[in-house]
């Protein structure tokens, strides 16, 4: 069985999803974009449990990963459960990697390769604009900063042959946690405050003491750009608590609203954040049965 665990940030996505795993005995999958950067672990809100996961901890910061690296790579993990007899749970809040990897989105293009990745990577930002300009003139991008202009350019210097692949043939469940706002919005503003009282703020000291660059694509997960602000005394304490609770506010907004478009899809209603119990698993576990049931 294949089952997809889906939810706004902060609804208890990865809690549940090791408890039916464990129940299960399914192989979890990340499907988070910031879970796969090295050492990106607090902010992220990577699991303590995250042997058990595949597809965390595989990118260096300063790597692009996309929605059609992760489908191939997602794609090779569920081949191997199907091929020794084991369900998959796959869990994250990044919505498009969820559905085109369930829907087996057919028009994704590969991610540039690393010999392109390091070629352009040894170009001066206005070398780069001058490429750019010459393959796309006017190409919408912020023109300031390398790295978004890197990564336009290897788009536009990369294969255009869609990416092809095909999921092992599981019986497929796909459900969606469903919090209200006026539960999840002061749960998210605490766990701000926790996360920056436990250890967040060192972390980001840390990457940028080893060399870590704010420009990389795993800086841009909510709350490091602001602490690296932080740290260079633009804001205070309080107002860098203010914006990552706002930022983190406004992204279980967009995943919520994600999720209503979203195909076959079975809600699940939680009306307290806490860890599953026994009874919450059960009824769970039942639900999907009568779900497969109905395939």
């Amino acid at each position: 069985m294949l089952i997809g665990l889906m939810g706004p940030t902060g609804s208890g996505k990865s809690a549940l999803a090791e408890a039916l795993a464990e129940r299960l005995g399914a192989q979890l999958i990340n499907a988070d974009a910031f879970q796969v950067y090295r050492g990106f672990d607090i902010g992220t809100n990577k699991s303590t449990n995250r042997d058990r996961y595949a597809l965390i901890d595989i990118k260096s910061s300063d790597e692009s990963y996309g929605v059609g690296e992760f489908v191939i790579d997602a794609t090779e993990v569920l081949q191997e459960c199907w091929d020794r007899g084991q369900s998959a749970i796959v869990v994250g809040g990044t919505g498009l990697y969820v559905r085109a990897l369930f829907e087996e989105y057919q028009d994704l293009l590969p991610s540039p390769t690393p010999e392109l990745r390091a070629k352009l990577g040894q170009l001066s930002l206005s070398e780069l604009l001058s490429q750019l300009n010459k393959l796309e003139p006017g190409h919408q991008v912020d023109r300031e900063n390398r790295s978004r202009v890197q990564r336009a350019l290897e788009k536009l210097l990369s294969p255009q042959t869609p990416i092809a692949f095909e999921l092992p043939p599981f019986t497929q469940v796909k459900m969606g946690l469903d919090v209200e706002p006026e539960i999840l919005n002061p749960a998210l503003e605490l766990r701000t405050r926790h996360l920056l009282n436990s250890g967040w703020i060192e972390e980001v000291q840390s990457l940028l003491a080893n060399g870590v660059s704010e420009e990389s694509a795993a800086f841009r997960a909510i709350g490091y750009s602001e602490i690296s602000r932080y740290l260079g005394d633009v804001f205070d304490f309080e107002e860098l608590v203010v914006q990552i609770q706002t930022q983190t506010r406004q992204y279980a907004t967009r995943q919520r609203a994600w999720m209503r478009s979203e195909p076959h899809l079975t809600f699940l209603k939680r009306d307290i954040l806490a860890p599953p119990t026994v009874s919450e698993v059960e009824s769970i576990l039942n639900r999907i049965n009568e779900l497969k049931n109905e395939d």
